[in-house]
Formats: C-alpha cells, structure tokens, sequence
C-alpha cells in the first residue's frame, strides 16, 4: 500500500519561523552577554589598576594647585597661592563688585538745558 497523504507544509513552515526566530533571539543573547562581560572585565582590568607613576603624578599635580609655592627666578617676584584661596579673592575683589552692582536710575527725567546742542552736518559745534 502506498502513502498517498501529502506533508502537513504549513506546520512545517510554522516550525521553521519559530525554530529561526529561536536561534536568532539565543544568538543575540548570547552577543549581549559577551559584551556585558567583556566590558566588566576591561573594567576591572584597565580603568580600576592605577600604576604607581600615574599615582605619584596626581600627587605631585593636587600639590601643586593646593599649595603655596614661592616662585624665584630673575625679576619674578610672586607667590603661587591654592586654587581655592585664588577663586575666593577673586570673587571678593572691589572691581568685581563693582561690575556685578547696576548703575543707578534717574529719578528724574532729563531737562532741556541737560541735553548736548544739536549741529548741522558741516557746521562748527558750538563753544562754551
């Protein structure tokens, strides 16, 4: 006796779609967590591990911003001061004050003799 039944074809496309999108969902699972563990071992490895040069540089670096150093050399007479220190006179300097405080309005409007002569082009202005 001979099979004469055909292939279910849609169950089998069905399966296929599924079995492809499976595999596609795993593998990018898969990229991800790679990348994920890859990104924290560079971290642990390279930007945790400070090398003794680099540490004895900040150092050196923090020393000279945070301190009071006396600068010498021919005709230099100066004293480097903290950054700190720096920001806090500067901001306290009377020209800064200065600037920051607005000029004050007229209370009264300008009267007719207060305003400058008016000439017309060519003329000589007015003397006195």
């Amino acid at each position: 006796m001979a099979d004469t039944s055909e292939p279910r074809s849609n169950l089998i496309i069905i399966m296929g779609i599924i079995l492809a999108i499976i595999i596609f969902v795993v593998l990018i699972g898969l990229s991800q967590f790679y990348q994920y563990v890859r990104n924290r071992e560079l971290y642990v490895k390279v930007e945790t591990a400070q090398s003794e040069p680099l540490s004895r540089l900040r150092e050196m670096e923090a020393g000279l911003i945070g301190g009071y150093v006396l600068l010498e050399g021919p005709g230099v007479d100066a004293v480097r001061i903290p950054i700190e220190r720096a920001m806090t006179l500067e901001a306290e300097s009377p020209w800064r004050r200065a600037m920051s405080t607005p000029a004050p309005l007229a209370d009264e409007p300008a009267t007719a003799g207060t305003e400058p002569p008016t000439t017309e082009p060519g003329e000589a202005p007015p003397e006195g």
